[in-house]
């Protein structure tokens, strides 16, 4: 069964504000994507989020 983080979380977790993930996700395809699951709901893979903060943390 999947994890999923809020959009609040991601924030909190990747200390990236909104505007910067929004903007990451158009514009690096190796960045994590959303998934829209209402109308006013996103969340993220919480495994995709986790394996792009350590891809990072390992490339410092």
């Amino acid at each position: 069964m999947s994890r999923f983080y809020k959009r609040s979380q991601v924030c909190k977790i990747t200390t990236l504000s909104e505007s910067t993930i929004k903007r990451r996700e158009k514009d690096d395809p190796d960045f994590f994507k959303r998934h829209q699951i209402s109308l006013g709901r996103v969340v993220y893979d919480a495994d995709e989020v986790d394996d792009w903060m350590g891809r990072k943390l390992q490339s410092c």
